[in-house]
């Protein structure tokens, strides 16, 4: 096969790639850790698709944000929420950009966008003077259905007791406690 043969292939495999797909895998991540210590055994991540920033309704004046995923790190010396933005287009990526940057950031510790290698790319992260530096990059290779890192995110403190944070953990906790897993 010739080297544009190749690359048409690829691109064929990238535009067939769903973020169910991505999700899946990001759920693996968080919630199938391996045990290195059978009497301690290594405690699983809670993992949820489709997180809601509070109530659907009520906003008064702020926006509905839904986050990809989210994961929290059960963990009372050093939680970890990371946030998640599944882009599977180049286009979807420019269009929700400003707001992932802006908003989603600011009710997690770690942020990744997740994507078929290409479709973001850490050029798109650097911003002017750098700005952006501390959010994550993780591509899906859809040859070995696997996710892997091309910039770790930079823990950011939060305040887990912002308004922000604590609407978003008292939708968790009202509307999906017991459901870590949604079907859409």
């Amino acid at each position: 096969m010739d080297k544009h043969a190749k690359k048409l292939l690829s691109e064929i495999k990238i535009n067939k790639i769903t973020a169910a797909q991505i999700l899946a895998q990001l759920e693996k991540k968080h919630t199938q850790k391996p045990c290195s210590d059978i009497h301690h055994p290594a405690l699983q991540d809670a993992f949820y698709s489709e997180v809601k920033n509070g109530p659907s309704w009520g906003q008064k004046g702020s926006k509905l944000l839904i986050l990809d995923a989210v994961a929290i790190k059960r963990s009372w010396s050093k939680p970890c929420i990371t946030g998640y933005e599944i882009k599977v287009s180049r286009s979807d990526f420019l269009r929700g950009k400003e707001t992932a940057l802006k908003q989603y950031t600011k009710y997690c510790h770690e942020f990744y966008f997740v994507c078929p290698p290409g479709v973001v790319t850490l050029e798109d992260l650097a911003g002017p003077e750098g700005k952006h530096g501390d959010i994550g990059l993780i591509y899906y290779s859809p040859e070995h259905d696997t996710l892997y890192t091309k910039r770790r995110a930079m823990y950011r403190k939060i305040d887990l007791r912002s308004p922000e944070v604590v609407g978003m953990l008292f939708y968790l906790a009202m509307y999906r406690a017991g459901k870590e897993k949604v079907e859409t």
